[in-house]
């Protein structure tokens, strides 16, 4: 059994995680096939169910059957685990046969949170007009040396984490303004996470994405609630 580890990686006050499986870098440096949107269309299933996967209601067994259909995923990519800080939390990595990769993270037998990597150019604008207007905006300075920043999005209704991201010149459309960036509909889109969906951000980040409090609290004081496309403050 293979290990994988869903790693909470600090940088500048933010915490996000990242599904490392070593000798599998390939899953996502791949070509991949046509691009598959049912996700943002809601088939067969509204998020946060994919497939008739749904955090904080499906089990392992039943999760494991349904990634198990050759029509869906490319069986020969699925690669499974133990968390290797958290034995309780396990999960499955897998390439979807329509295109992009995916994962589930496990937490005592049942399904907290579906991983998906877009087989396309996915952007923000795409999805807000998939999903419609998110709760909260989160972004952070990502480099010192160029103008880079990830741009995060929390539905919490809908269970619905997007993580998003630019490098751009000094003197682009992005350029950082007083400790400010701009969030543009044409930034890309890197993965979305779906999870139990959550009464408020600090629910959301410490019960169903199970950060620790301290980072859900660093993360709660940069989120800013969605007004439009703009500038928004930088997380420290």
């Amino acid at each position: 059994m293979f290990t994988i580890i869903w790693i909470l990686v600090r940088r500048k006050g933010f915490v996000r995680f990242s599904l490392s499986l070593l000798a599998y870098s390939w899953l996502v440096s791949c070509i991949q096939p046509p691009p598959d949107t049912s996700y943002l269309e809601g088939k067969p299933c509204a998020a946060p169910c994919w497939q008739g996967i749904t955090p904080g209601i499906t089990d392992e067994a039943t999760a494991l059957k349904i990634i198990s259909d050759p029509t869906l995923v490319e069986q020969d990519s699925i690669r499974g685990g133990v968390n290797s800080i958290d034995p309780s939390r396990s999960g499955y990595i897998y390439r979807r046969v329509s295109g992009g990769s995916g994962g589930i993270g496990l937490k005592d037998g049942f399904v907290y949170r579906i991983g998906i990597r877009p087989g396309d150019d996915l952007t923000l604008g795409e999805v807000i007009n998939a999903f419609g207007i998110p709760d909260f905006v989160h972004v952070e300075d990502s480099s010192q040396e160029r103008y880079c920043y990830a741009v995060d999005l929390y539905y919490l209704e809908k269970g619905i984490w997007v993580n998003a991201g630019v490098c751009e010149e000094v003197n682009s459309t992005y350029k950082l303004l007083e400790r400010t960036a701009w969030v543009d509909p044409d930034i890309e889109v890197g993965g979305l996470t779906f999870f139990e969906p959550g009464p408020d951000l600090r629910s959301a980040l410490f019960d169903s994405l199970l950060f620790t409090s301290d980072n859900a609290e660093a993360i709660i004081a940069y989120a800013f609630p969605w007004k439009d496309f703009d500038f928004y403050p930088l997380a420290p």
